[in-house]
C-alpha cells in the first residue's frame, strides 16, 4: 500500500509519511568500550571480539549496524599479528624488542560512513611530528596528529578528513602512519577509537517520460502541481512527477524561472514574462521593461507590489506592466522573503539582505555565484561555486541570514552543483555530471548518487508531495518518491486510545514519535528500540478530543 505524504484522519489524527532515520554510531574498533547508539547503550565485550588478543585479516566489529573490517594488516619486528591493548591498536613502534608493530592496516565499511573524531591513548613523550592518515580511492585524509608530551590520558580529536568526503561502502581504505620502526624505544600510542557517521546513500531515483526535448531551467511545486520551465519556452507540468504534460507558452523565448503569485502562475525568462491561472493556458504580459538584454530569474508579490529579480537589476511593479527599476547590477538570480527579510543570490557570489526589497546589505560575498536560497531545520542554505582558492563547489549555511559558514565536507570534485531542495528531513543538491548529494544531518554529512548517463542537470530540484523531481538537459526528469518510507495504519480505538500499526522487518528496530505541528521539529517520542519480527506491530497513544497529532514511525538498523 502506497500512502500519500499526508493522510487526514477523522477529526483527530494526521500522519506522516516516515523515512528511514539517521543513524549516528560511535564504532570502537577495538572492545572492551561502551557507546551509546541512539539512545541505546551498547558495550564491547573483549570476549566476544577476536580484537581484542589481536588483529588478525578478516577482523570485523559491529556496532549499530556499521561493520568495520580490517584486512591486509602490515606488521613488523616478527609478529603474525598487529600488537592490541584492551582499547585499541598498538600503532607505533615498540619498547619492547620483538612486539609486533602495525605499520599500516586496511579497512572497510559496509555502509558509507564519515570518521568525525578519533581517540588515542598515548605513552611516554611522543616526538612532534608524528601523525596517521587514511587513504582510499576517493581521497587522503589530512594529517591527524598524535599530541606530544607525557601522559598516558586518552585524548579525543576532531578528525581531519582532508579529501576524502567519506568512506564508500564495501571499499578499502589504508590506515597508516608515519612513525619509524626501526627503534624499539620509540614512544608508542594507541588508537583507541573512531567515531563514524553513517551517510544515506539513496539510489532508487527514478527516470521519467518527458514530453520536453528543450533544456529544463527550474522546476519548483505550487498548489500540488509540479510546474518545471525551460529553453524555447517550454512548460511542463505533473501532478505527481510521475505523468507529464507540455503546455502551450505562448512564446517561444527562453524561461528561466516559475513562481505561484497572488493567485496566478507567473513564468519568467528572456525578454518575457507569462501568466496563467491554472498553469495550462498562458498569456504574455507587455511590460515597460522588456528588452533584448533582460534575463528574469524570479518574483514575489509582497504588500501590494511584486519585486522582480532580473539578471542587471531588481525592480518592482503593482501591476506587472509598469516597472520601477529600484537596484541596478545585481547579477540576481535568487528573491526569497525568510521570517520578514528579504534576499536575494547570484553573481559574484552574493547574498544580500533587506527589510524593505530597496535599502540591501550584503551577508555573503564570494568571487564566483551563488543561487536558490532556502530553509532547512532552522537554517538557512545557499550553494554555488567559488574560484578561490581552488575552483569547485560548495554549500553555505547560516542560521541569522547574517554571517555564513562554508561547509567545508561537502563532495566537489569536477561537479558544479546549483540547486538545491529540503523536505521530510532531507537536504538534496544537484550538479553536473548527474550528480546528487544527500544530508540527513543538516549538512553535517553528504551521501551521494551520480546518475549515470547524465551529463547536466539545470539549476533546480523541487520537493512535493513526499517527493523530489530533478531536472536538466533536453528535458530529462528524475523521481524520488516514497524515500524508504514505512507505511503504517491508525485506527480509533475505545478510552481515548489509537493504535499505531505497521508490517516490521527482521533486523530492524523501530521508534514511533509523534508532534502537535507540522513547523515544529520537536518530536515526541511514544515508543523506541521496538524490536521488528517480520509481524505486524502495534503501539497505543493517549489522546483527547482537542488533540492534533502527527505521527511517524522510524526504522534503523539494529
Amino acid at each position: 500500500m502506497k500512502i500519500s505524504f499526508f493522510k487526514q484522519l477523522p477529526k483527530l489524527i494526521t500522519q506522516t509519511i516516515t523515512i528511514v532515520c539517521t543513524l549516528i554510531t560511535t564504532l570502537t574498533m577495538i572492545s572492551s568500550l561502551t557507546t551509546e547508539v541512539n539512545g541505546e547503550i551498547i558495550t564491547f565485550d573483549s570476549t566476544v571480539s577476536s580484537l581484542s588478543n589481536g588483529l588478525n585479516n578478516g577482523d570485523s566489529v559491529t556496532v549499530g549496524g556499521i561493520t568495520v573490517t580490517f584486512t591486509n594488516a602490515v606488521i613488523t619486528n616478527g609478529g603474525s599479528v598487529g600488537e592490541v591493548e584492551n582499547s585499541g591498536i598498538l600503532f607505533s613502534s615498540s619498547t619492547e624488542a620483538g612486539t609486533s608493530d602495525v605499520i599500516s592496516v586496511d579497512i572497510t565499511f559496509n555502509q558509507n560512513v564519515q570518521i568525525t573524531s578519533y581517540e588515542i591513548g598515548q605513552r611516554e613523550d611522543v616526538p612532534t611530528g608524528r601523525f596517521f592518515t587514511l587513504s582510499g580511492s576517493n581521497g587522503v585524509s589530512g594529517n591527524n596528529v598524535i599530541p606530544s608530551g607525557s601522559t598516558q590520558t586518552e585524548i579525543s580529536i576532531n578528525f581531519d578528513t582532508g579529501t576524502i568526503p567519506f568512506i564508500k561502502a564495501g571499499e578499502s581504505y589504508t590506515l597508516s602512519h608515519n612513525l619509524p620502526t626501526d627503534n624499539e624505544n620509540d614512544p608508542l600510542f594507541n588508537l583507541e577509537s573512531l567515531t563514524v557517521t553513517a551517510i544515506p546513500e539513496i539510489s532508487n531515483w527514478q527516470k521519467q517520460t518527458s514530453p520536453a526535448t528543450q533544456n529544463i531551467q527550474e522546476v519548483r511545486y505550487f498548489n500540488n502541481l509540479f510546474i518545471a520551465v525551460g529553453n524555447g519556452g517550454a512548460i511542463i507540468t505533473s501532478p505527481d512527477g510521475k505523468i507529464w504534460s507540455l503546455q502551450s507558452s505562448q512564446t517561444s523565448n527562453d524561461l528561466n524561472g516559475i513562481a505561484f503569485e497572488k493567485g496566478r502562475y507567473i513564468a519568467l525568462g528572456k525578454n518575457i514574462i507569462i501568466t496563467s491561472t491554472d498553469a495550462v493556458n498562458w498569456s504574455p504580459i507587455t511590460t515597460d521593461i522588456n528588452s533584448s538584454e533582460d534575463n528574469l530569474y524570479d518574483i514575489l508579490y509582497n504588500n501590494g507590489e511584486y519585486i522582480l529579480a532580473a539578471f542587471e537589476y531588481i525592480a518592482t511593479s503593482t501591476d506587472l506592466t509598469n516597472w520601477n527599476i529600484i537596484r541596478e547590477n545585481t547579477g540576481s538570480y535568487n528573491l526569497v522573503k525568510i521570517d520578514g527579510i528579504f534576499y536575494y543570490s547570484g553573481e559574484n557570489g552574493d547574498v544580500q539582505a533587506s527589510l524593505d526589497a530597496r535599502n540591501w546589505f550584503p551577508r555573503l560575498e564570494n568571487n564566483c555565484y551563488v543561487d536558490n536560497i532556502i530553509t532547512h531545520g532552522g537554517n538557512l542554505f545557499t550553494v554555488g561555486c567559488k574560484s578561490s582558492p581552488t575552483f569547485g563547489s560548495v554549500v553555505y549555511r547560516s542560521t541569522n541570514g547574517e554571517i555564513w559558514d562554508e561547509i567545508s565536507n561537502i563532495v566537489s570534485s569536477s561537479s558544479i552543483f546549483s540547486g538545491l531542495a529540503s523536505g521530510n528531513n532531507y537536504l538534496i543538491i544537484v550538479g553536473s555530471g548527474g550528480a546528487v548529494r544527500i544530508s540527513v544531518d543538516g549538512g553535517n554529512t553528504w551521501g551521494d548518487k551520480n546518475i549515470a548517463g547524465e551529463d547536466t542537470f539545470s539549476p533546480s530540484i523541487a520537493y512535493g508531495n513526499n517527493r523530489f523531481v530533478i531536472v536538466g538537459d533536453s528535458g530529462v526528469i528524475y523521481l524520488l518518491e516514497d524515500m524508504d518510507s514505512v507505511d503504517f495504519e491508525i485506527s480509533s480505538q475505545i478510552n481515548n486510545a489509537v493504535n499505531i500499526s505497521w508490517d516490521s522487518s527482521v533486523n530492524k528496530k523501530y521508534s514511533v514519535e509523534f508532534r502537535n505541528d507540522l513547523k515544529d521539529d520537536n518530536w515526541i517520542k511514544i515508543q523506541q528500540n521496538i524490536q521488528g519480527d517480520g509481524s505486524t506491530l502495534s503501539v497505543y497513544d493517549l489522546i483527547n478530543n482537542s488533540d492534533t497529532k502527527f505521527y511517524r514511525v522510524l526504522e534503523s538498523d539494529l
